[in-house]
Parts: structure tokens; sequence; C-alpha cells
């Protein structure tokens, strides 16, 4: 019923998107690296802290993104690349539900890759922090490539959280 968007602007729109939750989890890493080196006493709670209130953050914008009504029911990335997501039966655009159905298992393995630097952090010994950052970074890597494959593979381009919401990301006019 509807056509396959671009596959190119897809990647775009996903790297833009990236690239914003990295550059919010940097701030925010910076921040908390500023207050725990004024507040020596409150490192370690500083550091989990902001550790936690990014992971919650980026997870919550990967959650939503493409259920706000203030961004035209679209993710940053998908608006600057003319892109969106609609509801298949319908051709709605989505809504807050509907984000959530196709985005929580990237806002999940999200979640997982800030125990990163919790625990890695106190680690002294190169090769044990080396293993828990690859562990701590597998799943939403393995998780991406199912996507992508998915994506390249299906008639529509449907992901897996497609198929769950019963979305489909199209070009916008």
């Amino acid at each position: 019923m509807y056509e396959k968007a671009n596959l190119f602007k897809r990647f775009i729109a996903f790297l833009i998107d990236k690239i914003l939750v990295f550059i919010v989890t940097l701030l925010i890493a910076f921040l908390a690296t500023s207050l725990a080196f004024t507040y020596h006493e409150l490192f370690l709670i500083i550091s989990i802290s902001f550790s936690v209130l990014g992971a919650l953050l980026t997870s919550l914008y990967i959650l939503f993104r493409d259920g706000f009504d203030f961004m035209k029911n679209r993710s940053i990335g998908k608006m600057v690349v003319k892109l969106k997501p609609i509801i298949m039966n319908t051709g709605a655009k989505c809504d807050l539900e509907t984000s959530a159905k196709r985005n929580w298992l990237f806002a999940f393995v999200n979640l997982l890759s800030f125990f990163n630097p919790i625990f890695v952090r106190y680690i002294t010994k190169p090769i044990v922090e080396m293993i828990l950052i690859v562990l701590f970074s597998l799943p939403e890597t393995i998780y991406i490539i199912v996507e992508v494959a998915h994506v390249f593979t299906d008639d529509k381009g449907l992901r897996w959280g497609d198929k769950m919401a019963g979305t489909q990301v199209i070009e916008a006019k």
C-alpha cells in the first residue's frame, strides 16, 4: 500500500538521532564530571546519579521520538531527511503509544549500554575493562544489525519495531 522509504535517508535519520543521543550523553557526562570534581566527597553518588539520568533521558527520547506532536510525530533525524512513520492500517501519524511500541527495544538496549560507564569507571585492569565495554555494547550492536537486515530484506522496509507497532516509515510530502 505504501512505498518503501529510501534506505539511505533512513540510515541518515538513524545516524542523526544517534549523534543527538551521543551529544546529550556527552553533555551530561561533562556536567557530572565538573560537579564530581567540585564535590569530591560526593564523587560516586554524582557519577552514578548522572549516569542514570543520562540513561533515562536518552532512552525516553528514543522511546517516544516518533510520537511527539511538537516534533510533527517523527524523530529529529526523520524531520531532517523528510521521512515519517505512519500506522499502516489507517495511514495516521504515530502517537506516543505507537512510538513506544516501535522503539522500546532500541530504548532498552540504549539503557543497557549506560551500565557500562558505571562499572568500567572503577575497574583498574585494562583487559577486564575491555571485556565489560564489549559485553555492555554487544546487545545494542546486535540489535542494530538485526534491524538493518530487516529493513533491507523486507519488501516494505519494515523492521521488528515496525512489525510490533504496525507502522511503516515513508517519505513525507
